[in-house]
C-alpha cells in the first residue's frame, strides 16, 4: 500500500506536477466533450429541452476552469509555494463539485429524456410547413432514424389531410417517380416512433456526459490528496528551517 508519509517532498512534488499535466489534459477533454455534445444537441434544438444545453455548458465551463487551475498546481509544486498549493486544492475541490453536478444532471436528464422530448415533439408537430427550421428538422429526423411521427404515422392526421404524410415518412429509391408522394398506404412507410428513436440517441449522449464527469472526479481526488500532503510537507520544512 502506498504510504504518503514516507514519500519525500521532492517525489510528491514531481507526482503532483505530472498530475497537473494530466488535469490540464482532462480539462481539454471536458471542454471538447462539452462542445461536441452541445453541437449535437443544437441540431435538434426544437425538440430538446433547454436543460440539456445547461448540462453541456456546465461541462464546457468546468473544462476551461480546470485547464487554468492546473497552472496553479504546476507552479505551486515546482516553486514549493504553500499558498499556491492550498489555492489549487481548494479550487480543485470546487471543480469536483461542479463535475459532480454535471454528472448528476446527466443521469437525471437520462431518466427524463422521453417525457421532456415528448412535450417538445408534440408542440413542434403542428408547426410543420409553418416554420422552416421545424420542417427541416422533422424531415431530417424522420429520414435519418427511419421513423414517422411522434408515436407513429397517425400523428400527422391533423396537420395533414386525405391520409397524406410528409415525404420524409417514406423510403424512396433514387430517381423514383413516386418520390413526392407519401401516404398511410405507401409500402415503404416508416412505422417506428420518432420519440423512441430520438430519445434513445439523446440518452446515450447525456449518459456519456455523466460518465466522463464522474470518471475524472476520481483522478482529481488523488490530486487533492497529493496537494494536501505537499502543503503539509512544505509547512513542516519551513518550521525546520527556522
Amino acid at each position: 500500500m502506498l504510504d504518503f508519509r514516507n514519500l519525500s517532498v521532492k517525489a510528491v512534488k514531481s507526482v503532483l506536477f505530472l498530475f497537473n499535466l494530466f488535469f490540464a489534459f482532462t480539462g481539454l477533454i471536458l471542454l471538447c466533450m462539452g462542445i461536441m455534445i452541445k453541437e449535437y444537441f443544437i441540431q435538434y434544438e426544437a425538440f430538446i429541452d433547454d436543460k440539456y444545453f445547461s448540462a453541456s455548458s456546465l461541462l464546457i465551463a468546468t473544462g476551461s476552469i480546470i485547464f487554468v487551475i492546473s497552472f496553479f498546481g504546476c507552479c505551486g509544486a515546482l516553486r514549493e509555494n504553500r499558498c499556491m498549493v492550498l489555492t489549487y486544492s481548494v479550487l480543485l475541490t470546487l471543480i469536483m463539485i461542479l463535475e459532480f453536478a454535471s454528472g448528476v444532471t446527466g443521469y437525471v436528464l437520462t431518466g427524463e429524456t422521453t417525457e421532456l422530448m415528448e412535450i417538445k415533439l408534440n408542440e413542434s408537430l403542428y408547426n410543420y410547413n409553418k416554420n422552416y427550421d421545424v420542417t427541416v428538422l422533422w424531415d431530417t429526423v424522420q429520414s435519418q432514424f427511419e421513423c414517422c411521427g411522434l408515436y407513429n404515422y397517425s400523428d400527422w392526421a391533423r396537420p395533414f389531410k386525405n391520409n397524406s404524410l410528409p415525404v420524409s415518412c417514406c423510403s424512396f429509391a433514387h430517381g423514383s417517380l413516386d418520390s413526392w408522394n407519401c401516404s398511410v398506404t405507401s409500402p415503404t412507410l416508416y412505422k417506428l416512433s420518432c420519440k423512441e428513436r430520438l430519445s434513445l440517441e439523446v440518452e446515450e449522449h447525456t449518459l456519456m456526459l455523466g460518465c466522463v464527469a464522474f470518471g475524472i472526479i476520481g483522478a482529481q481526488f488523488l490530486g487533492i490528496l497529493f496537494a494536501c500532503y505537499l502543503s503539509k510537507s512544505i509547512k513542516q520544512s519551513s518550521y525546520e528551517t527556522v
